[in-house]
């Protein structure tokens, strides 16, 4: 690892060990400027964020992620379009991007507000990073050698241009955190797959890709025991306060078609049954099944972007046949590195796709 790299990850390391500590007065500033901002996500959603991803960074699996990244490769100027709102939704692309030595320019969904841009302000100044809107993106102009898409832009209340307009190509351009995840339940999954299938789902209120938006299940389980583990999550986990406004109008339509579904008292999650189809962020559709191979099947098929598949233990083997499979709860928990695709370590090299 070259000299300038190990410096640069020292540097975040020792800022993610002050950043991990709840009382930190940057974080608790930070924090507090970010729930100031339109639609904010609670604090304790805000504080698993952050505690999650400056725990993996201060892991030595870090060391070995980062050993990864490109060296001496030609620097770029990338565009880091951040158009999520799960807050620090592309830490892992910016840091990759950085300690392989590019110039980045990151347009944000929340602006000043970002956490991200509170966090990384902390770093030296001398480090090759701007920070602006979404607004100001068309403007960019022949600047931008390359691009980074963070989620989808329909998760963002701006309209972000096509980054060709701006004469980038799409060979130099990736998208990461995107796609959409499913769960699926075995026949006797215990309470605490249930609680980590609550966090899978409710965690960003079906905001970013690791959100699971489908949970297949056996025909004959009633969704009584997800409904408890969704209320308790939301005991310890508050909704964002968009989220039950949301989900009315959702709830009011099931009933109208006599949909069957269950919610919590104030409209904080919503589940109904039905086929396989994604529903508005916040609202998890239940699939029932009879045999496991109706599933892999309907996987193999479908066209949604799948960007991971939790299931329990009593069914994992099954879907591992055709993809691999990440136990409940562990949707928000990714390793260092945040499993980008490798499409993003191509982009970051300077190579080209043919």
């Amino acid at each position: 690892m070259s000299t300038e790299r190990s410096l640069r990850l020292q540097q975040l390391r020792t800022l993610a060990s002050s950043w991990r500590e709840p009382e930190n007065a940057s974080r608790v500033n930070a924090v507090s400027i970010y729930r100031e901002g339109e639609d904010p996500f609670s604090e304790e959603v805000v504080a698993f964020a952050i505690n999650q991803r400056m725990t993996r960074l201060l892991d030595e699996e870090a060391l070995t992620w980062s050993s990864r990244l490109p060296e001496n490769t030609p620097p770029q100027t990338i565009a880091l379009v951040r158009c999520s709102p799960v807050p620090l939704a592309g830490f892992w692309a910016l840091t990759g991007a950085l300690l392989s030595g590019h110039e980045l320019h990151i347009y944000d969904v929340a602006g000043e507000v970002s956490l991200m841009s509170s966090f990384f302000r902390e770093l030296p100044a001398e480090l090759p990073l701007s920070w602006h809107g979404l607004e100001d993106l068309n403007e960019a102009g022949s600047a931008i050698d390359r691009a980074i898409v963070v989620g989808e832009p329909s998760d963002s209340s701006t309209i972000v241009g096509n980054v060709t307009e701006l004469g980038v190509s799409e060979n130099a351009t990736v998208s990461v955190n995107t796609g959409v995840s499913i769960g699926v339940v075995g026949g006797s999954p215990v309470q605490d797959e249930w609680e980590g299938l609550a966090e899978d789902m409710l965690l960003y209120d079906g905001f970013g890709a690791g959100s699971v938006r489908l949970l297949f299940a056996p025909s004959e389980m009633p969704p009584d025991e997800l409904a408890e583990a969704c209320a308790l999550f939301r005991g310890v986990y508050p909704v964002r306060e968009s989220t039950p406004g949301r989900l009315s109008m959702q709830q009011a339509m099931l009933d109208a078609f006599d949909t069957p579904h269950v919610y919590g008292e104030g409209l904080e999650f919503l589940i109904s049954k039905g086929d396989p189809e994604i529903q508005q962020r916040g609202h998890i559709r239940w699939v029932p099944y009879n045999h496991a191979s109706e599933i892999t099947h309907w996987i193999d098929r479908t066209e949604l972007a799948l960007s991971q598949i939790i299931a329990t233990d009593g069914i994992r083997d099954d879907v591992e046949r055709i993809r691999d499979v990440l136990p409940p709860g562990e949707a928000h928990r990714p390793p260092a590195g945040g499993r980008l695709p490798e499409r993003f370590f191509t982009l970051i090299s300077g190579m080209r796709r043919e």
